[in-house]
């Protein structure tokens, strides 16, 4: 089946699916994050107020939205959740690539836990800023075989452009999308 071509045997279900992910983005969004499974660690107003700056970013962006999920991000466990760092890249991916000269004074904070670093400089690398990458990565301590790995990474291919293998990547798109409201993201998405 080649891609976009719904007419194999699960086209319908495909069809479907999509128009179901088109219809309910939000609801989708806080499946893969784990937002609808609030941690006793996390405030339920505190996650109410990390499900509104992102799925509706794109309508009113603005610098404070940007440093208050940052805080978010780091204060609580919603990136111990593997699947929720895909969405996260590709909305910080769009947020640093709009803001470049923001970017640093975000990276300087130095209270970012793990989980947060790893998904701020794989954002980073989206945004085609390893040399930015790899400065908050020496300012976060990484350890000389992690950098070797950084510093050999390529630049991540344009998310308009992402060529869509893996689920995380749909998820990667979703995140992009919140962030920008472009709709390219989500024609990405509709053409798998």
């Amino acid at each position: 089946m080649r891609r976009g071509d719904n007419s194999g045997p699960y086209g319908h279900i495909l069809q479907w699916l999509t128009l179901l992910i088109a219809l309910f983005p939000a609801a989708a969004f806080a499946y893969v994050t784990g937002i609808d499974d609030i941690s006793p660690n996390i405030p339920p107003d505190t996650q109410a107020k990390l499900d509104d700056i992102i799925l509706n970013y794109y309508k009113a962006p603005s610098v404070e939205k940007v440093n208050t999920v940052l805080d978010i991000i780091s204060e609580s466990p919603v990136l111990r959740k593997k699947t929720a760092w895909s969405p996260v890249v590709g909305f910080l991916t769009v947020i640093f690539e709009n803001n470049p000269r923001q970017v640093m004074t975000w990276l300087a904070r130095n209270d970012y836990n793990d989980y947060a670093i790893d998904v701020m400089v794989a954002a980073l690398l989206h945004a085609k800023m390893k040399d930015k990458a790899l400065v908050f990565a020496k300012a976060e301590q990484w350890k000389e075989p992690e950098l070797a790995r950084l510093k050999m990474a390529e630049d991540k291919v344009d998310l308009k452009h992402l060529q869509i293998i893996l689920p995380g990547h749909i998820d990667t798109l979703w995140g992009a999308f919140f962030a920008s409201g472009d709709k390219v993201y989500i024609d990405e998405i509709i053409n798998v």
